[in-house]
């Protein structure tokens, strides 16, 4: 027993009084603390032990499934789920990722009833990474924005032809100017509680606040 007892530290000194008991002191203000060290007593006895070599996994095939997987990678941020073209059914908004090719693309999978997923849309082959989603401009139609592959510091912003369509019309590109960073993070939110969201981005490795002349 006395092994396994630790060692002084600063400010303490560890003592063993009894076969069961030590002492604790303090050395800056005398406290003294009486700790039992007896070898504790088994309480409980397990119900269940599972035993890896002889288990049946078709015990339990009826309580857990294997779900659903999909191909897409958050980029930079997490994936933006929302019903956009208001069908009562969620999409997902992301990038799918093919290891088999270097194709990153803005893709929309949604929800279905019986619990499989669809591709809906796949974005150009350049538009990818970071998106968010949201009415940006208090219209009514939901937008849509995605960074550019080969130019970082573009944005492309899609939205809605019609109010129960997905944001797959192109609208316009914001670019941030910087040769030295690029929007990380998108998102849209209305910081000044005037009715109309903005968007509100990382700008990685800039770190420069421009002029209102993206618009």
């Amino acid at each position: 027993m006395k092994s396994l007892l630790p060692k002084n530290r600063y400010g303490i000194e560890i003592q063993q009084t009894s076969p069961t008991i030590v002492q604790i002191k303090r050395t800056n203000n005398g406290e003294i603390l009486l700790k039992s060290i007896s070898e504790p007593t088994q309480q409980t006895t397990a119900d269940l032990v599972i035993d890896l070599a002889t288990l049946d996994t078709t015990q339990y095939s009826a309580r857990f499934r294997y779900w659903r997987e999909l191909p897409v990678a958050a980029g930079y941020k997490g994936l933006t789920i929302a019903d956009l073209d208001r069908n009562g059914r969620k999409e997902v908004y992301s990038i799918e990722v093919n290891f088999n090719t270097t194709d990153y693309r803005g893709s929309i999978f949604e929800y279905n009833t019986d619990s499989t997923f669809q591709l809906r849309y796949q974005y150009p082959d350049s538009i990818g990474i970071g998106m968010a989603a949201g009415d940006i401009d208090n219209d009514g139609f939901y937008e849509v924005i995605f960074q550019q592959h080969n130019f970082p510091s573009k944005s492309h912003l899609f939205t809605q032809q019609n109010l129960y369509s997905l944001p797959t019309k192109y609208r316009s590109t914001f670019d941030t100017i910087s040769t030295s960073g690029q929007p990380r993070r998108i998102n849209f939110y209305d910081i000044n509680s005037d009715g109309v969201q903005e968007m509100i981005y990382y700008l990685d490795g800039g770190g420069d606040i421009f002029p209102p002349s993206n618009q």
